[in-house]
C-alpha cells in the first residue's frame, strides 16, 4: 500500500547557545535521521520518555516545524519546503490533537467557533459550516447545543472531545495526537481511545498517536515506533513489540507498564535519565543504561536492522526479554 505520509532521513536541530554576535555555538538534535511511513487508515504509535523527540517529530510531520535535513512527503508529494498558500491548503488534510485539553482551546471562543476555524479558513458557506459543526460534535459524543458554550463549562474529557471535533471538522486524511490522553483520568482515557478507534473505522483517517505509555498505544495502534534520544530504536507491529521486543529500551518500557501480567518484574528497569541531546554519548545512545551493554556499544552506533518481517531494531545485542547477560560484557560499563 502506498504511504500517505513518509519521512526519509529527517533530522531537526535547534540552536542551544549563541555568542555575542548571536551566532549559534551549540545545537540540540531533537530528531536524528528518522525514516518511517504511515499508510492510509493506519494508526502508528510513537513512544518514548520525555525528551526523546516525540512531539518534535509530530510537528515535523504536520509542517509545524521544518526539518533541518531529510524529506517529508504527503500523498507522494514532497512537502518539506511547502510554504504560504500551499501550506494552508495542506493543513486542511493534516490536523493535530494536543496534549492539554485545558490550554489548547481558546477560553474566549464558543465551542462552535473553535470547531469551525478550519472551515472558515477554507471559505465554506456559513450554513454548511453550521451543519458540519453539529455533525462532528455528535460524532465525538457531544450535543450540537454544546456549541453555544465556552470551554470552561466542560470537563477535561469533554474538552478533549472538542479538540478531536476541531481536528475532524475539515475531514483530514491524517491526525497527529500528541499525548492526547495523558492529562486525563484512566477511565476517561479509555473512552477517548475507544472514540478514536471508532472514528478511524468510520472515516478511514490515518492516526499518529504519540505517547510515553506503551500500554496505552497497544489498544489503538497497528504499528509502534520506539524513540530514544531522537532516533528510532525499534519499530514493528504492536504484536511484534509486545510479544517479541528486541531492544532493551523497549523491554524497559514494557516492564514499567503498571498492569497485571503486562511485564512488571520480568527485567530490571534501567535507572538514570535520558542523556543530554546537546552532547549525546558516542556509539549507542542507550549504552549507559543498558543491561546488555557490550564494548562495541560504546564505540559504534547500531543500524536499524530487520529482525523479522516488518520488525526492525537498532541494537548490537538484540534478544527477548529476560535474556541472560554475560557479566564480562558489562564489567567496563
Amino acid at each position: 500500500m502506498t504511504a500517505l505520509l513518509s519521512l526519509d532521513g529527517v533530522t531537526k536541530r535547534f540552536a542551544a547557545g549563541s555568542d555575542m554576535l548571536g551566532r549559534p555555538t551549540a545545537h540540540l538534535t531533537a530528531v536524528a535521521d528518522v525514516s518511517l511511513s504511515v499508510a492510509p487508515g493506519e494508526t502508528l504509535g510513537i513512544v518514548g520518555e520525555s525528551g526523546s523527540g516525540k512531539s518534535t517529530l509530530g510537528r515535523i510531520m504536520l509542517r509545524l516545524l521544518t526539518a533541518s535535513e531529510g524529506q517529508v512527503s504527503f500523498d507522494g508529494r514532497d512537502i518539506t519546503g511547502v510554504e504560504g498558500r500551499d501550506l494552508r491548503r495542506l493543513r486542511s488534510e493534516m490536523q493535530m490533537v494536543f496534549q492539554d485539553p485545558y490550554s489548547s482551546l481558546d477560553p474566549r471562543m464558543r465551542v462552535r467557533d473553535i470547531v469551525a476555524e478550519a472551515l472558515v479558513n477554507q471559505g465554506m458557506p456559513r450554513r454548511q459550516i453550521n451543519d458540519r459543526v453539529a455533525e462532528v460534535l455528535e460524532t465525538v459524543g457531544l450535543s450540537p447545543e454544546h456549541g453555544a458554550r465556552f470551554p470552561h463549562a466542560f470537563s477535561g474529557g469533554q474538552r478533549q472531545r472538542i479538540g478531536i471535533a476541531r481536528a475532524l471538522a475539515a475531514k483530514p486524511r491524517l491526525i497527529v495526537c500528541d499525548e492526547a490522553v495523558s492529562a486525563l483520568d484512566v477511565s476517561v482515557q479509555a473512552q477517548i481511545l475507544t472514540l478514536l478507534r471508532r472514528i478511524q473505522a468510520e472515516t478511514g483517517v490515518a492516526l499518529v498517536f504519540i505517547s510515553h505509555n506503551l500500554g496505552v498505544v497497544r489498544f489503538l495502534c497497528h504499528r509502534i515506533a520506539v524513540l530514544y534520544l531522537g532516533r528510532i530504536v525499534e519499530i514493528g507491529t504492536a504484536e511484534q513489540l509486545f510479544e517479541s521486543p528486541q531492544h532493551p529500551y523497549t523491554q524497559a518500557l514494557l516492564a514499567a507498564i503498571p498492569e497485571p501480567g503486562a511485564g512488571r518484574g520480568r527485567i530490571e528497569v534501567p535507572g538514570g535519565e535520558i542523556p543530554n541531546p546537546i552532547h549525546p554519548p558516542p556509539g549507542c545512545a542507550f549504552h549507559q543504561r543498558c543491561p546488555r551493554m557490550q564494548p562495541q556499544c560504546r564505540e559504534r552506533r547500531p543500524d536499524l536492522a530487520e529482525r523479522a518481517a516488518g520488525h526492525h531494531a537498532a541494537c548490537h545485542n538484540p534478544g527477548p526479554m529476560g535474556a541472560e547477560t554475560d557479566p564480562d560484557r558489562r564489567k567496563d560499563r
